[in-house]
């Protein structure tokens, strides 16, 4: 919880009630898009390849999806 809160820090403002209040916050449209502008372009990639990846996604197909590969 608290590597969550020093990463990201507007999620305090203004300081939530409680834990619902605040799993209902980080998932917010404006919170999910501030928390993605803070990314890497590695870290964007590997997120925008999982959310395409099938579940589970197993290393070859992470690696193909990020390089443009056929999975092997």
């Amino acid at each position: 919880m608290a590597a969550l809160l020093r990463a990201r820090p507007d999620l305090l403002s203004p300081v939530p009630g409680d834990l619902t209040q605040l799993a209902t916050r980080a998932g917010t449209r404006a919170s999910v898009i501030r928390a993605v502008e803070r990314l890497d372009r590695f870290a964007l990639q590997t997120a925008e390849a999982l959310a395409v990846a099938p579940d589970p996604c197993d290393y070859a197909t992470l690696r193909a999806l990020m390089t443009g590969d056929r999975p092997a």
